[in-house]
């Protein structure tokens, strides 16, 4: 699994991109992911913390790891990352 091999390899943070998201800004998303911070180390712990901050945001759908990309650059041990968003409905 990637999330294991990017923990276990002491992995950084390179990226951290969201989509989905249409009337939250990318702001108010970095604020409530704040144990995910571009350049830190990666871990899971950090991550499952980071999407139950966020989604506790009422406007949009509970975020789950299966909405999670992850992308290894393993020469530079860095992690891109990519999370999707679903917005309820106004």
């Amino acid at each position: 699994m990637i999330i294991k091999e990017a923990e276990a390899n002491h992995y950084s943070i390179r990226r951290l991109e969201f989509l989905g998201n249409e009337h939250i800004s990318d702001w108010t998303l970095r604020k409530r992911m704040r144990a995910l911070q571009e350049g830190e180390k990666f871990r899971r712990s950090n991550l499952v913390r980071s999407l139950k901050n966020v989604s506790r945001l009422k406007t949009i759908h509970p975020v789950r790891f299966s909405d999670v990309m992850l992308r290894l650059d393993e020469s530079d041990k860095l992690v891109d990352m990519v999370i999707c968003f679903k917005e309820k409905k106004r």
